[in-house]
């Protein structure tokens, strides 16, 4: 299995990165389905933008 992991470095390519994962999820969710390959990949991809952001920035 590939690890996805976020390719962004700064805080706000993180923040907009995470803007518009969460706007593609919702749109392929519900145009295709909750469990489309497509959705269950985007949600990967934001995951761990969300987690790269959380382990970097959080107590700053």
């Amino acid at each position: 299995m590939n690890a996805i992991q976020c390719t962004c470095t700064t805080k706000d390519e993180i923040l907009k990165r995470i803007q518009i994962l969460r706007s593609e999820l919702i749109q392929t969710g519900m145009n295709e389905g909750l469990q489309s390959l497509k959705t269950i990949k985007l949600s990967q991809k934001l995951d761990a933008c969300i987690f790269k952001y959380q382990s970097t920035f959080r107590h700053s």
